[in-house]
């Protein structure tokens, strides 16, 4: 089993970077790809729907950041990315953080601000750290909650 701190822990290392590569390095059309994710996640209807777009904005972020390996990596963790972030749901307002966060993002990408995207980042991770001790998924410092 794979600990929910395990997993922020690899979403940190790996994200951030690719926030801040995405902002350097993305193209025009790959910024329209982001911000189309984006707009999928705001139509969401059920929170499986919203994970599932949650999830494609991340992927389409890593692809954005220019790395193959790292996207490849990214899509490999899709299972527990998508139990991971469906624990959140069930928490008042976590739809609109998340869409508000991710706005941020894209809004740092479009202007090649990679300082900014990185900092919106950890900002949307800490906050999803925050969620997952919130709905009792773990308690703060826990290592023992996971995923299969």
């Amino acid at each position: 089993m794979i600990s929910l701190p395990e997993l922020m822990e690899t979403r940190r290392l790996m994200e951030i970077h690719n926030a801040g590569m995405a902002a350097q390095r993305a193209t025009p059309e790959a910024i329209e790809a982001l911000a189309g994710a984006l707009e999928r996640q705001r139509r969401s209807a059920g929170p499986l729907e919203l994970v599932e777009t949650d999830v494609r904005f991340h992927e389409i972020l890593s692809q954005a950041a220019g790395n193959k390996v790292l996207a490849m990596l990214l899509s490999s963790l899709r299972p527990l990315l998508m139990e991971g972030m469906f624990l959140g749901t069930v928490l008042e307002g976590s739809r609109e953080a998340a869409i508000r966060e991710h706005s941020a993002i894209v809004g740092a990408v479009r202007i090649r601000d990679a300082d900014a995207a990185r900092s919106h980042m950890v900002d949307h991770l800490e906050r999803s750290y925050r969620e997952w001790e919130e709905a009792g998924y773990l308690t703060s410092g826990s290592s023992d909650a996971g995923i299969d």
